[in-house]
């Protein structure tokens, strides 16, 4: 029989592409641990420079995270950067296709299942919306869609989280 090690599997996003080949390298011995080539949308105003390591390295990368958007008053001045970051990686994801995708989407819900939508990318992809907050359309479009959905115990905690929690298949 297996043991809890060998089937516990665990996807360590990064925030910041200039730290996955560190993340990388520190995980390689730990064949439980798939490193993520992420760009969080919080960090893109300082680091939408970084936006060509993601392009380089996509190709040869099966999970990605955190991406998305970010659309609360904090993050909203980087709107359209945002958006195009995550449209970049999206369309890349769907060319290549066989990636898993940690999606990120405060207050943009209808923005982030657009994009998935207009590139087909379930149709070869996971998309994984981490911490849904979308409304009840928008969880049925994300449903419907074919996403997946993380499930943290402050969705646990909240009125919010637990609709989005009781509806998900």
């Amino acid at each position: 029989m297996e043991s809890m090690n060998e089937s516990l599997g665990i996807i360590a996003v990064m925030t910041a592409p200039m730290a996955y080949s560190q993340e990388v390298d520190f995980c390689k011995n730990n064949s439980n641990i798939n490193v993520a080539l992420g760009l969080h949308p919080q960090l893109i105003d300082e680091r939408f420079n970084e936006i060509t390591l993601i392009l380089d390295k996509i190709q040869n990368v099966k999970y990605i995270g955190e991406v998305g958007l970010d659309f609360n008053n904090q993050y909203i001045e980087s709107e359209e950067k945002q958006i195009e970051v995550f449209t970049n990686d999206v369309r890349e994801c769907s060319r290549l296709g066989n990636k898993v995708l940690s999606i990120h989407s405060v207050k943009s819900s209808q923005y982030v299942l657009k994009i998935l939508k207009s590139y087909d990318t379930l149709r070869n992809n996971t998309c994984i919306l981490h911490w849904f907050t979308g409304n009840e359309n928008q969880l049925r479009q994300a449903i419907e869609l074919g996403c997946h959905f993380s499930i943290n115990s402050k969705m646990i905690a909240t009125v919010g989280g637990k609709r989005v929690i009781q509806k998900i298949p």
